[in-house]
């Protein structure tokens, strides 16, 4: 587990962008409803289920604004694939979607992260020694 810089990482992977891609069913997640959502307190704890609809969308947000709150102390987990080989994920973002979007909207500019895949690309493109942690909780 280490630091990776978070906007490198959505630069290269674009379709990881939780504001940007359709990451959950039919639709991006909206900032500002996220931030309307903690504002009010209207939280989620616990994960969410995967189904299409309205109210899915509206409990990945407010699952992103408990994030914002509460924190996190675990790395999302990232499958870069093995690009020389042909196996590019359409998704890399294996685990932590929320997170990545909550450490957006806070201003990460890293976040922890276990990456697999090709080892020359881990190497030369996502760890950044000089990230700042700015992980909570711990």
């Amino acid at each position: 587990m280490k630091l990776i810089d978070l906007q490198r990482y959505l630069e290269l992977y674009p379709n990881n962008h939780p504001f940007r891609s359709c990451i959950w069913d039919d639709y991006v997640l909206r900032p500002a409803w996220i931030r309307r959502f903690l504002r009010l307190g209207k939280l989620r704890a616990e994960g969410v289920m995967m189904y299409a609809g309205r109210r899915c969308r509206v409990q990945h947000e407010q699952r992103v604004a408990w994030l914002m709150r509460h924190g996190w102390t675990d790395a999302i987990e990232i499958d870069i694939g093995v690009p020389s080989l042909g196996c590019c994920p359409w998704i890399n973002t294996d685990d932590g979607n929320h997170r990545v979007a909550a450490a957006l909207l806070l201003g990460h500019r890293s976040i922890r992260a276990t990456v697999s895949g090709e080892v020359r690309l881990i190497d030369e493109i996502l760890w950044k020694p000089t990230c700042i942690d700015n992980s909570r909780n711990e």
